[in-house]
């Protein structure tokens, strides 16, 4: 989860925020169908939670969302304070 994280964190700032946010959406919903339906088949590899776990199954696609939205607004808050002039210059 860590990985994908940062993953998403270095993502951000090379995407347009809502490009960015559909990205990460669809693939937080594909992740999240992915994980009930292999669910099944790492049961026997977890202990002291059931393989349908409705907090693990909440909290994972949420942390990332968030992570994923705070990286949009610190790109988008580093974009903003750059000079027009000088960033259409650079091209």
């Amino acid at each position: 989860m860590l990985l994908a994280a940062v993953g998403f964190y270095g993502l951000m700032p090379y995407a347009v925020i809502l490009d960015g946010l559909t990205v990460t959406l669809g693939g937080v919903g594909i992740g999240f169908f992915a994980a009930l339906a292999t669910s099944v088949l790492v049961k026997s590899l977890l202990f002291g939670i059931s393989n349908h776990d409705p907090v693990t199954l909440f909290v994972a696609p949420t942390s990332l969302i968030v992570i994923t939205v705070a990286a949009c607004l610190l790109a988008a808050a580093r974009a903003s304070r750059v000079d027009p002039r000088l960033a259409l210059h650079a091209e």
